[in-house]
């Protein structure tokens, strides 16, 4: 990678700076550490066991409305 940097000056009290940035030359592996890795599985592992929970969490909700109500609708999915 390669920065410049230059400073102009345009008399008394006038002066710039400007950066320029070139072309990356070797982007590499840019995979995050071992560690990294191994946390980001585990947040992803518990986010879908979460949603899991939650549906059947929901699922037995509606089952428990459904059967409360008197109505059997399975009769209509048959």
């Amino acid at each position: 990678m390669s920065f410049s940097s230059s400073s102009l000056n345009y008399g008394e009290g006038h002066q710039f700076l400007y950066f320029s940035c070139f072309k990356i030359d070797d982007a590499g592996d840019i995979s995050p550490p071992h560690g990294v890795k191994v946390a980001m599985e585990m947040q992803v592992e518990a986010e879908r066991k979460k949603r899991a929970q939650i549906l059947e969490a929901e699922g037995k909700k509606r089952a428990q409305i459904l059967e409360s109500e008197g109505i059997d609708y399975t009769t209509f999915f048959t």
